[in-house]
């Protein structure tokens, strides 16, 4: 398991993002805040704090999700930020998903720059830093 925390809600208390590993088809598993007592976060796009990665190849070849949460665009609610792993085909991508507010929607791919790396491994660890 790969934990991440921030506020993806907009509610000043950070959401708690579980990555999975190998064979978890690119899911992340959301948990509330400790004020709503780490329940499910609601208003995912899966039933009971859900998201899947969009790349359907790699959800069935590994799936392994590394996220990141932290506020890119300054509105004061965190994106999600997913890194994929241990898979040579994962590339050097992350895929990038709008906060809670906007329906924690896809909102951009992003690679890392240096072909070789990505042709020969891939990994993709994301961190953020407020």
């Amino acid at each position: 398991m790969h934990p991440a925390v921030g506020n993806l809600d907009g509610d000043e208390r950070a959401e708690i993002v579980f990555g999975l590993g190998p064979g978890s088809r690119g899911w992340v598993h959301i948990r509330n805040d400790q004020v709503a007592g780490f329940g499910n976060l609601p208003g995912t796009p899966a039933a009971g704090g859900w998201l899947q990665l969009g790349w359907a190849a790699y959800q069935s070849a590994n799936g392994t999700t590394w996220p990141a949460v932290g506020d890119l665009d300054g509105d004061g609610a965190s994106e999600l930020i997913v890194g994929f792993g241990t898979y040579t085909a994962a590339g050097g991508y992350l895929e990038v998903f709008n906060d809670l507010t906007d329906g924690l929607t896809h909102r951009t791919w992003a690679r890392v720059p240096w072909a070789a790396y990505n042709g020969a491994n891939g990994l993709a660890r994301p961190a953020v830093s407020r």
